[in-house]
């Protein structure tokens, strides 16, 4: 079912998220505590990152457990960062297998991360969905992909001007008309992240949802699929809502509130 993980604000390591912590991305690849799908998320290890000075993003996928890389244990313990999200994955059963797989996706200086998945995405609500994408960010469709379909929505709603809460908000309505449409199932806990804002959605139709909480301290936040720490910092998004955290400051707000 995948596991993300981000932070804005303060200077850290990509090892924060991926290494250091308890219970870290790589700790939950291989015992996630609050799972509702599957077992293990080894299928795959992607960080997206902003280096402090205001420069691009930076991509970094493999399809290995974040423990087997041969250079990420090593790099996340270097590379610095003032915005990063990074992910585990557990693919699901008709999507392909492979580092193009694997997010962050990363497009325009927008990432975005998944923790969910589509039901009838060959056949059905995925069909729907691809149909939707406008002819230039059809294109870009590289892989079949569920997760890759639903970000290219949120690029085109950005690339129109939306905000990313609205972007985010939108993308995971269409998905849950659609698989209503066609009396499907759907999970979309999922976050779009921009240099210095962290923008994650917890919402699912006729399915459990999944778990998304956030933290915060002087001068960052962040954002994750499981609490890093057990030390009682985190708090959990309530089902159906949009979180946007900044390290200046951070609102949870229903989904059905933004526009």
């Amino acid at each position: 079912m995948c596991r993300f993980a981000a932070f804005a604000g303060t200077k850290r390591t990509l090892a924060s998220l991926l290494y250091d912590p308890p219970h870290s991305l790589e700790h939950q690849s291989y015992a996630p505590q609050r799972l509702h799908r599957g077992h293990v998320n080894v299928d795959g290890t992607g960080v997206v990152w902003w280096p402090e000075g205001g420069a691009d993003p930076l991509r970094y996928v493999s399809e290995r457990p974040p423990w087997s890389d041969p250079n990420l244990p090593l790099l996340g313990r270097r590379l610095e960062a003032t915005t990063a999200v990074a992910a585990v994955r557990s693919a699901t059963p008709g999507i392909g297998f492979g580092p193009g797989h694997v997010q962050p996706f990363l497009a325009d200086g927008v990432a975005y991360a998944h923790n969910g998945w589509i039901d009838g995405w060959r056949t059905g609500v995925g069909r729907d969905l691809i149909d939707r994408l406008p002819d230039e960010l059809h294109g870009e469709l590289d892989i079949a992909n569920d997760s890759k379909a639903i970000f290219l929505h949120a690029i085109a709603l950005l690339r129109g001007g939306a905000d990313p809460m609205g972007a985010l908000a939108a993308s995971a309505r269409l998905v849950s008309d659609l698989a209503d449409a066609r009396d499907q199932s759907a999970t979309l806990t999922m976050c779009l992240v921009t240099a210095g804002r962290l923008v994650a959605i917890r919402t699912a139709v006729r399915s459990q949802h999944n778990t998304l909480f956030w933290s915060a301290a002087e001068s960052e936040v962040r954002i994750a699929s499981e609490p890093l720490e057990p030390d009682g910092s985190w708090a959990e998004v309530p089902e159906d809502h949009v979180v946007d955290a900044r390290p200046d400051g951070t609102q949870v707000v229903p989904m059905d509130a933004v526009s």
